[in-house]
């Protein structure tokens, strides 16, 4: 995206931890490495931040600290005029009705935020199982789970997917972080199938960067026996937008499927299946 705003200016490459980006590039413009940039670039170099505002200190902290001029690093989220209601993603008002002693899976749970948002929104929360294969972000879920009393909580350190398995991963401590052809780290991953127990789930929200689908797969039974409502990231992979929706209208459940946009650029679009 900042590439096609910045499409009248020559760009001498991408930064990325990516070792896969790092490989191939990106349309056609190289892809280093963030030590290869501050060893190269550092000198007379315009650096744009294309990520999250949580992560600007730290990257400007660190090119500072490597020799790059504090005026040089410039905040490419201002030229995108990020908008968007995140308040209401995954738990969208018009669409999700709260039951009492609802049974919460947070796949994808980051920093524990949306299970916070989800406590704040219902009268009862019986259990939350949270998945989280990165482990810095497990570590802060951790602490906030530590001082949450609301309802019992039950944190897996791994990832949803349609079997067990260990896969490669990209492990950075973002909400970014994930499943690769071949990554920093490995991660395990398993059945939701495996882990619901007798008395069900109520409520599923997916936010697993691009890995939906097959943990979709991992959920059927789970899907037949008690149709949670869901809330579904579609926006990881193009084919998701139409195999994601196929996925859940074969299993024959009756649901009726909704999708909801939440921001003016490419990111947060969420699929709401419900009965």
């Amino acid at each position: 995206i900042v590439n096609d705003l910045l499409r009248n200016v020559e760009v001498e490459c991408f930064s990325d931890i990516n070792s896969d980006l790092q490989a191939s590039g990106l349309n056609g413009i190289p892809v280093i490495s963030p030590e290869t940039l501050v060893s190269k670039f550092f000198n007379n170099s315009i650096v744009v931040l294309a990520v999250w505002k949580k992560y600007h200190e730290s990257l400007t902290n660190y090119f500072v600290n490597n020799g790059m001029a504090q005026e040089n690093i410039v905040n490419g989220i201002d030229f995108l005029n990020f908008q968007g209601n995140h308040n209401n993603q995954y738990f969208e008002p018009s669409l999700i009705d709260f039951v009492e002693n609802e049974r919460f899976v947070d796949a994808g749970c980051f920093d524990f935020q949306s299970s916070l948002n989800l406590a704040q929104r219902c009268n009862t929360i019986k259990e939350i199982y949270a998945f989280e294969p990165d482990s810095e972000n497990m570590a802060v879920c951790r602490n906030k789970v530590r001082a949450f009393n609301k309802c019992q909580v039950k944190l897996f350190e791994a990832g949803l997917w349609s079997c067990n398995d260990t896969l490669n991963f990209n492990l950075y401590g973002g909400g970014g972080s994930s499943i690769v052809k071949s990554g920093n780290s490995q991660v395990t991953v398993v059945p939701l199938d495996e882990i619901v127990e007798e008395e069900g789930v109520t409520f599923i929200k997916m936010d697993i960067e691009g890995a939906e689908l097959e943990a979709l797969k991992g959920a059927e039974k789970t899907l037949k026996r008690f149709t949670p409502k869901l809330a579904i990231s579609l926006y990881h992979k193009p084919e998701d937008i139409l195999g994601i929706p196929e996925f859940i209208m074969d299993l024959n459940l009756r649901y009726k499927l909704y999708i909801r946009h939440y921001t003016n650029w490419n990111v947060d679009t969420i699929l709401y299946a419900v009965q």
